[in-house]
């Protein structure tokens, strides 16, 4: 009986530690803040660097909620030497362009549109400073995009948020679709049939949207008949 019961005794030892180590095996350090994860990770001293300069970084350690879509270094160098400068030398300019690049949410926007079976899908998140960020899943060739930018890495886990790894730097929008219409000189036949028709309040209703549009040389070429035509039958216009 003493023997059995030593046996027992070490069976029981044993079987706890095996418990201990597995517990301990399987507890998942909490990740540091985005400083840390990334100069751990490699890649983005660049980015770091930019972010530091706008006054960025200890906004992004301390936020409670972050979403951070970082460009690496070798996307960083293919810019331009003379933009780079032109950007790091403006510093609203630099606010700007890292600011949407940052979205003040704890979430990883690309799970409900990569869990998708559709051939493509879309998500829009509003960026820290309030701008739209279009976040596209083309899911037959695995490739999700950040304002077309290429996602290379996703859900890189920091202490208050997500960073996603991006191979180039995304160009904040200069405003909605029919301002940068409008804005283009060129264009001027074709913003004066749009609001003459309506159509303006259609494109601006609508959160998906291509235009394609004629310049002014193009209607510069049709005949004289097609445009009064075309200008009496608004509907048809349309």
């Amino acid at each position: 009986m003493g023997i059995l019961a030593c046996v027992t005794a070490l069976a029981l030892m044993c079987s706890a530690s095996v418990m201990c180590q597995t517990t301990v095996a399987s507890v998942t350090p909490m990740p540091g803040d985005i400083t840390t994860e990334l100069t751990k990770r490699g890649g983005f001293t660049q980015f770091l660097g930019l972010l530091k300069d706008a006054g960025l970084l200890d906004m992004l350690k301390t936020a409670d909620n972050i979403t951070v879509f970082a460009p690496t270094d070798a996307a960083i160098a293919r810019v331009p030497t003379d933009q780079l400068a032109a950007i790091k030398g403006n510093h609203t300019e630099l606010q700007r362009v890292l600011g949407y690049h940052t979205v003040l949410e704890d979430v990883d926007p690309l799970n409900n549109i990569s869990a998708s079976f559709q051939w493509f899908t879309e998500e829009v998140v509003n960026s820290s400073n309030k701008l739209p960020v279009r976040i596209n899943a083309y899911n037959q060739i695995h490739t999700v995009t950040a304002q077309g930018v290429n996602i290379t890495e996703r859900a890189i886990r920091v202490s208050n948020g997500y960073v996603h790894a991006l191979d180039g730097i995304m160009v904040p929008p200069q405003g909605d679709v029919m301002e940068i219409v409008a804005a283009n000189g060129g264009l001027t036949s074709f913003v004066s049939l749009l609001k003459s028709t309506g159509v303006v309040d259609v494109i601006d209703s609508s959160p998906h949207k291509t235009i394609f549009a004629p310049r002014d040389s193009a209607f510069a070429k049709l005949n004289s008949e097609v445009s009064k035509y075309l200008l009496q039958d608004l509907e048809a216009l349309k």
